[in-house]
């Protein structure tokens, strides 16, 4: 029997970005986990796009959409998958979102805190619809 996993290329939507976010299957399998540990809802992927630093919301369900093509062995060195929380500009919600920042195996926390004022949150909203803080934490 020959099994093969899949490899997502989900574009950032921000214009003039156009840069590609490669996800093997396995990656999105952690990140999924990664997130149910921390918050009920994982029907959205929050996500940062390594080329522009856009933040975006990535909705789970559109994957069939996203072309899957038969992904290459599993790469050797993982990438490192940061978790990162922000919560809305409204001080009665309760609602945060968690990001994800999927980068090489060899960076650090303290890489992901420095370029933090570099993110873009122009289009990124809670689940409730408000704007969010330029503000982040690991969760």
């Amino acid at each position: 029997m020959n099994l093969w996993r899949r490899e997502y290329h989900i574009p950032c939507p921000y214009s003039g970005c156009g840069a590609k976010l490669t996800l093997h299957e396995t990656i999105l399998e952690e990140i999924i986990l990664g997130l149910a540990k921390s918050t009920k809802d994982v029907a959205d992927i929050g996500l940062l796009c390594p080329a522009c630093k856009g933040i975006f919301v990535f909705e789970r369900d559109r994957l069939p959409d996203i072309l899957a093509v038969p992904a290459p062995a599993i790469p050797q060195t993982a990438p490192q998958l940061f978790f990162l929380g922000a919560r809305c500009d409204k001080s009665n919600c309760e609602v945060r979102r968690i990001f994800v920042a999927v980068r090489p195996a060899e960076d650090t926390k303290e890489q992901i805190a420095e370029e933090w004022q570099t993110w873009r949150v122009d289009d990124a909203l809670c689940p409730n619809y408000h704007r969010l803080l330029h503000a982040f934490w690991f969760v």
